[in-house]
């Protein structure tokens, strides 16, 4: 059942695309007022080209043309004033159909403003170094003096959307090759059939809050770079493509795939790109990239729309490591299955502020291959930081509904057993309130389907579908049955199920959605109190896994440590169980009626 609980709202655009040479870029001013652009990569630096790559990592900076599109000069004052622009650089490869950001660096904090005359005429404020950039104008900086760590400040620092800047920074740690700079993994470097990718990403404060504040929309630029086979070396070719993330490289590449942009209100900018390809298999593979150009409250999740008959595979989920003391995490965001979506999150705002969320300037890819074609839905894009919306939707290509064979895919216990399938498991836990009475099992169970279901002569679902059989000869009768949405049934017993004994529901029913989809099958469930570890017999063994799960020595393969040493049923897990367990297995009366070591259930039928 869905289980996200924030406001969405849908927000679409679609974008044309441009590739022109970077003088050729934007000589007219978009916006009025200052408007800062990536003008240039001329070439970059290999601070490891000496040493070879350090812990796996190779380091790299890029040079840069700063540029003033706009209609007046563009703050440009050294730091502590906090009126100046920084500069991120990033690395992207393409390989095998998918784009991925493999690094980052740290901030150049900029100073000294050439008026010079590379993006477009020139109004020029000085004769040197100022502390404007003046309209029309540019500045030059080398990529060494990019990669200088005392100039490099974190990310963390800035809100790309309103360009706010302390104007001081801390500085990068960490060993002195590597620090603050684009870091590489050795091993996806010049790779064969691989391309590669430089992006540079201005924030400035009065190009970030002028005007409608989209004036920040064009601050990233990229071109292609060539890696040399005996060091590692990166050169530039081809064109400066002004004014566009590196994203657009993946279409230039693929006219297949496609490119949105999304505007979060009175916020920043998310990008998606995505491309579906047949496998020829009757699969299909899903790829996406989300971008954050400029998003302070990033995404925190990634839903696409899938129901449990499809089962996804090769799912997959790649992001980029911070480094030299940033404070996010490189945690990769956990994928989990609905009844309506494959959801990827990180964890949320109020569990970690400084969560491995997508920040302003990354790109994080989500993918999997499902077995039916695509058709046009909606991708819900959760926002980590507190706010409204709580989540924006984007129309894409998904997988279509299908209509598979149903299938059992858990059955759960009321009130215990929440979170695990427990077919062919066992019931550990007390039996009795008075040491007379069997009275604590169970006698209330849900079972999960993958899709809805009905009798099998159409008939709404009801007891009919379903038997129940022990291996003692005797079991309980169904007296309610309870179906929300058809695909999650409650089945109400008339006793609890039988002690020492394995107990079998049988289903037989059909798919709503085709009747010539049928299932059959079975859920069974032992009930033996002190087995711990479910293996069927009670002995000095489930002691020492008791204690284990207790410490957090094992977990258990399925389910909550609570469901296998919660002895007393209470709902918590504390030193009592350990004196019920103790207990059961010496018959004390209550919580025990007999004497369980020793003790097991018959075969599993």
């Amino acid at each position: 059942m869905m289980r996200r609980h924030f406001q969405a709202i849908a927000l679409v655009a679609s974008l044309a695309y441009a590739a022109l040479p970077a003088r050729a870029q934007s000589q007219q001013p978009e916006f009025p007022g200052a408007d800062v652009a990536f003008g240039n990569i001329v070439n970059t630096y290999q601070w490891t080209a000496g040493t070879g790559p350090i812990d796996g990592l190779r380091a790299y900076s890029l040079s840069d043309v700063a540029c003033n599109l706009g209609t007046e000069p563009l703050d440009w004052l050294v730091g502590p004033n906090p009126r100046h622009p920084v500069m991120a650089q990033n690395m992207y490869r393409l390989h095998d159909g998918r784009f991925e950001q493999i690094g980052q660096s740290w901030l150049k904090h900029m100073f000294c403003a050439l008026q010079q005359g590379f993006c477009a005429t020139c109004e020029p404020l000085c004769g040197g170094c100022c502390s404007r950039l003046g309209v029309g104008c540019s500045t030059p900086y080398g990529a060494t003096r990019n990669g200088n760590f005392g100039n490099l400040g974190p990310r963390h620092e800035i809100n790309a959307h309103l360009g706010t800047n302390l104007g001081y920074h801390a500085f990068p740690e960490g060993n002195t090759g590597l620090r603050g700079r684009i870091q590489v993994r050795d091993e996806v470097l010049n790779v064969p059939g691989a391309r590669y990718y430089a992006e540079g990403q201005y924030v400035a404060a009065d190009d970030a809050q002028g005007g409608d504040m989209t004036r920040d929309n064009n601050n990233a630029s990229w071109r292609e770079i060539l890696f040399s086979a005996t060091n590692l070396n990166a050169t530039v070719t081809g064109a400066m493509h002004r004014g566009d993330i590196a994203m657009y490289a993946w279409r230039e590449d693929d006219p297949q795939v496609t490119i949105v942009h999304i505007d979060l209100p009175d916020e920043g900018r998310l990008t998606l790109g995505y491309r579906v390809t047949d496998n020829g298999d009757n699969t299909w593979h899903y790829e996406y990239a989300l971008h954050n150009l400029s998003s302070d409250r990033s995404a925190g999740s990634f839903s696409v729309p899938m129901d449990l008959s499809q089962i996804p595979q090769s799912v997959g989920f790649h992001d980029v490591d911070y480094h030299s003391g940033e404070p996010y995490p490189p945690t990769d965001w956990a994928v989990t299955q609905d009844d309506n979506s494959l959801t990827w999150t990180t964890e949320t705002w109020d569990e970690n502020e400084f969560a491995n969320a997508l920040r302003w300037g990354t790109m994080y890819n989500f993918r999997f291959d499902a077995d039916t074609e695509p058709q046009t839905g909606s991708i819900e894009i959760g926002l980590f930081k507190p706010g409204t919306p709580g989540a924006v939707t984007v129309e894409a290509l998904v997988p279509t509904p299908g209509c598979a064979a149903p299938a059992l895919l858990s059955g759960q216990a009321a009130y215990s057993f929440a979170e695990r399938a427990f077919d062919g498991f066992i019931d550990a836990r007390a039996e009795s309130s008075n040491g007379l009475d069997v009275d604590l099992g169970l006698r209330e169970i849900i079972i999960r389907f993958n899709r809805p279901l009905e009798n099998l002569d159409g008939t709404p679902l009801s007891g009919e579908a379903f038997s129940i059989s022990d291996t003692g000869g005797s079991s309980p009768t169904i007296t309610a049955i309870s179906t929300p949405d058809d695909r999650i049934v409650t089945l109400t017993l008339d006793d609890h199920i039988s002690l020492q004994e394995w107990t079998t529901i049988a289903v037989s029913a059909r798919a709503q959605c085709d009747a010539d989809l049928t299932i059959t099958d079975t859920l069974d469930i032992g009930y033996l109190p002190g087995d711990v570890n479910n293996d069927g017999t009670v002995s000095p063994f489930d002691l020492l896994t008791f204690r284990q799960y207790v410490g957090m020595v094992a977990t258990p393969d399925a389910g909550l440590i609570s469901d296998y040493v919660d002895t007393n049923r209470d709902g918590e897990v504390g030193p009592f169980d350990l004196l019920v367990f103790r207990q059961l297995i010496n018959g004390v009366s209550p919580p025990a009626t007999r004497a369980w070591d020793r003790q097991s259930l018959p075969p599993k039928p």
